[in-house]
């Protein structure tokens, strides 16, 4: 998922929504199931964010948006974008 996470959009609200929907989408061409509840998914999208540059406002939108109040997706998604930072 690293290389293709989608780019934070302007309008949060309804840039998730299709965030979410496109993760699915790259998810169900890859054969990946259950994509939401592996944390390697969660530690890839942070990756990509790192590698894109992302802010750390970025990066904490993404965290808030897709993690949701689990904890382990949120330090999977810190963990990759940590990764690629250093």
């Amino acid at each position: 998922m690293s290389a293709t996470t989608p780019p934070p959009t302007s309008s949060p609200a309804g840039g998730w929504r299709i965030s979410k929907r496109r993760l699915g989408e790259l998810a169900r061409e890859r054969d990946v199931t259950n994509w939401e509840e592996n944390t390697a998914t969660y530690e890839g999208i942070g990756r990509g964010l790192g590698k894109a540059q992302a802010s750390p406002v970025e990066v904490q939108t993404y965290t808030t948006n897709l993690a949701g109040s689990d904890p382990k997706k949120a330090e999977a998604i810190q963990k990759g974008y940590e990764a690629e930072r250093s």
